[in-house]
């Protein structure tokens, strides 16, 4: 007989992991503003997009900047294999050249990856603050990525 908790625990976790990108955040938090950028970690990677690489993927948690918070947005039964296919296609849409703070960067990268993963979308906050962000804020030095690996 299947008990419910064994149900509980089929499928792979999909989180997304969100960090700080500014001190500012601190404050702007609480209202639901910010500067962020985000990763999808599944199958003990985490992965993001930058202007540098397009996307890439870490160690979970291995970005040098403070990490605000995690969120398990779902668990899904797409295998790893089927998971690197979506990535070879969102490899098209997020290479380094159209990296764009305001209308392509890493939290768009996030939503449209958790979209085809979950059918769902990230947080909200994290898609109307790119503008506000790229107004006044440019990604401290601090905020750097250890051991990231370019797809491709």
């Amino acid at each position: 007989m299947i008990e419910l908790s064994d149900i509980e625990n089929i499928g792979e976790p999909v989180i997304l992991n969100i960090y700080d990108m500014h001190k500012i955040n601190n404050c702007l938090w609480k209202i639901g503003l910010g500067i962020y950028h985000s990763g999808v970690e599944i199958y003990g990677k985490e992965y993001s997009y930058n202007s540098n690489n397009g996307i890439f993927y870490i160690k979970p948690k291995s970005i040098k900047g403070q990490l605000r918070t995690q969120i398990l947005l779902g668990k899904t039964f797409k295998s790893q294999i089927e998971i690197e296919e979506i990535l070879n296609i969102l490899k098209e849409e997020f290479t380094p050249e159209k990296y764009n703070n305001k209308s392509n960067n890493s939290n768009y990268f996030s939503n449209k990856f958790v979209g085809k993963i979950l059918n769902k979308n990230i947080p909200k906050y994290l898609l109307r603050n790119p503008y506000f962000g790229s107004l006044c804020c440019i990604i401290p030095p601090e905020f750097d990525y250890e051991n990231e690996k370019i797809l491709g």
